[in-house]
């Protein structure tokens, strides 16, 4: 299913949050992520697992970002008009 059909089919919903702690790096590439899951630390170990970077294309519709990891060029984004969707709108 692409994201538009697993949002129709109730597959996947945006109600779910996660905290990226890290990252791993090969070839100045990402390769995976060490995720904080808001399930907590009953699930998963003591809380955190390893997310491939698959995850991001299939499940990932929104992203805060702390200001001090952006390049110069990803600023001029912010100062466009954002795109508003509602919650049973599919991306």
């Amino acid at each position: 299913m692409n994201k538009k059909q697993a949002l129709e089919s109730f597959d996947i919903t945006l109600k779910h949050w996660m905290t990226f702690k890290g990252c791993q790096i090969e070839n100045g590439k990402v390769i995976r992520w060490k995720v904080e899951d808001s399930a907590g630390e009953d699930q998963r170990i003591r809380g955190y697992y390893v997310m491939n970077n698959n995850f991001f294309e299939k499940c990932v519709f929104q992203a805060w970002i702390n200001k001090k990891f952006f390049k110069k060029e990803h600023f001029k984004i912010l100062n466009k008009k954002p795109v508003l969707f509602g919650y049973d709108e599919p991306i």
